[in-house]
């Protein structure tokens, strides 16, 4: 999967991203509410990187799919692997392995991306939240003819 900002509000994670660990982090205020079933974030990236700024609202479905990985959709749950920009701007990979699968289905209430609204024919997939999971971050390869 491309990622083409890694956007946070982790001073950590924008100081040892792409050094310490794989992924180049840029600055961003990154706010979330919990409403009932309603979920809201909007992500505001600072400087350059404006054109990425994020607000979804999502409402939350109760019942827990994809105990596996293939009940809920390969693309969701199994894309391990992000392609980014390094601070050289060469392409830098980093795979994420959750220590749970699980997610709840999602529906998409409301979605405001420049980026996304730059696709014409971009719709909204099939959306899951996975929560409480611990991740483990570490180097990938990037795929042939991606270099």
């Amino acid at each position: 999967m491309y990622v083409p900002v890694r956007l946070t509000d982790s001073r950590l994670a924008i100081g040892l991203g792409g050094r310490w660990f794989p992924g180049v982090h840029r600055s961003a205020s990154v706010a979330i509410t919990q409403l009932g079933q309603g979920l809201f974030w909007t992500i505001e990236p600072e400087g350059d990187d404006a054109g990425f700024a994020v607000r979804v609202a999502v409402t939350v479905h109760d019942a827990l799919v994809g105990s596996r990985c293939e009940e809920v959709g390969s693309i969701c749950l199994n894309a391990t692997v992000g392609i980014s920009p390094d601070h050289a701007g060469r392409l830098e990979a980093a795979r994420m392995e959750p220590d749970l699968r699980v997610a709840r289905s999602v529906q998409v209430d409301e979605l405001n991306s420049a980026f996304i609204d730059g696709f014409t024919s971009a719709r909204p997939a099939p959306s899951y939240l996975m929560s409480d999971v611990g991740v483990t971050w570490t180097r990938a390869a990037v795929p042939l003819g991606l270099v």
